[in-house]
């Protein structure tokens, strides 16, 4: 009497990647990129994010107008202008403004959460990977879409402001007093960008449901910043490393480098100059940031499918 066969084994299926001629268009993750940067402009809700960020940067610019009133209005009057009018600085004020985390932070969480994990959900990792593009092309796009909607939602509100600030004192005084304010309106919006793409992409690739990968960072980026605040007003840290230590942290590793390249902290109370944190530690804990982020979507994203038979 023949043995009754027991039930087949699980296999494991690998799907082929794509192994057909890959040179037709040079940028491939740049499809990738395109779809997800469409696909969040078709969004009523990453609009509304980007007009309450744009809000802070019409603040800058109402900052700018008032000041300039006030100065103007002083010396028709033949008067001195108040103290505050006086102590304005242009400078302060951006970094002032550019420390208002919270919409940037926003929007990002509404663009990258389900970047992939809204892909591990349904199960569409496969098919992309089917197509003539690799995991690197995949991870790149998704990431690269990313950071140019965050950096975009930035630059674009905060040239605006400058440009502004620039024709209400004369562009030429202007460019040449503040000239290095452009050059921080083109680097500062990547801080953000990059820290936040990079982050995301690991926590998203990590989940499946987009909602449980946005609470998971978010319980990182506030919990994180608030355990920095704490440790750095605990009394026996020395009171020179209380700026860095508060900064170590993604927040603060935004903030702190957009503090160090724009050379202010902004204006603490009673225009009081607030001590800069060391650079160094915070480029270095933004580079393993985003290491690890990149290293964890790396890691989940395959072309793997489990098959009973």
């Amino acid at each position: 009497m023949s043995a009754v066969p027991g039930p087949p084994p699980i296999a494991d299926l690998t799907y082929r990647n794509y192994d057909g001629p890959k040179a037709l268009r040079p940028l491939r993750w740049w499809t990738i990129t395109r779809s997800f940067i469409r696909t969040a402009l078709r969004k009523k809700p990453f609009w509304v994010i980007f007009a309450l960020s744009a809000m802070q940067w019409m603040m800058f610019a109402l900052l700018v107008f008032i000041n300039s009133q006030a100065q103007m209005l002083a010396e028709q009057a033949g008067a001195e202008p108040p103290r505050n009018v006086r102590l304005f600085d242009i400078v302060d004020t951006f970094a002032n403004i550019s420390d208002i985390w919270i919409w940037t932070f926003a929007l990002a969480l509404y663009v990258g959460a389900g970047a992939i994990a809204a892909d591990n959900r349904a199960n569409a990792i496969q098919v992309y990977l089917s197509k003539p593009i690799t995991r690197s092309d995949y991870i790149l796009g998704k990431w690269a879409g990313m950071a140019i909607l965050i950096y975009a939602a930035q630059f674009v509100p905060m040239l605006f402001a400058m440009l502004y600030a620039a024709l209400d004192a004369g562009f030429a005084e202007f460019m040449r007093e503040h000239s290095r304010l452009l050059l921080d309106v083109l680097v500062v919006p990547a801080f953000a960008a990059v820290v936040h793409a990079s982050l995301l992409i690991g926590i998203s690739a990590m989940n499946k449901t987009p909602a449980i990968a946005g609470i998971i960072y978010t319980g990182i980026f506030i919990v994180w910043s608030a355990l920095c605040q704490a440790l750095a007003a605990a009394p026996a840290i020395a009171e020179n490393a209380r700026p860095t230590i508060q900064f170590l942290n993604p927040r603060g590793v935004i903030s702190g480098l957009t503090f160090n390249f724009v050379g202010s902290r902004g204006t603490g109370p009673r225009f009081r100059e607030l001590p800069l944190p060391d650079w160094g530690p915070l480029l270095a804990l933004g580079l393993v940031l985003c290491v690890v982020g990149l290293a964890l979507a790396i890691w989940r994203v395959r072309a793997v499918e489990v098959v009973k038979g």
